[in-house]
């Protein structure tokens, strides 16, 4: 599960109540876009984060969009989206109660 980040995720913030099951780097757009999968407070779930410059004309139907072509089960309904001070953008989806 432990990969090297790039210099752009250091200020990713860290939650210390969520385990972090994997996280790997992939590319979406041409840029780099962290994939995590969590455990939260009885709920499993994934997360795509996005580094908002990267990606600056983007809304988020198109974030959700790109998550869809480069195959991410995100559902019709089912996921969230947050936008950061940091600069990062979190889709959220596969979520799985205990």
């Amino acid at each position: 599960m432990s990969i090297t980040l790039p210099p752009k995720f250091a200020a990713l913030p860290q939650d210390e109540d969520t385990q972090i099951r994997s996280r790997q780097l992939v590319r979406i757009a041409d840029s780099d876009v962290l994939h995590e999968v969590w455990y939260w407070d009885g709920v499993k779930g994934e997360s795509l984060i996005f580094i908002a410059a990267d990606l600056p004309d983007t809304d988020d139907d198109t974030l959700v969009q790109l998550a869809r072509e480069a195959g991410f089960p995100v559902p019709e309904s089912g996921f969230t989206l947050k936008h950061n001070d940091q600069g990062f953008i979190f889709l959220n989806f596969g979520f799985e109660a205990d």
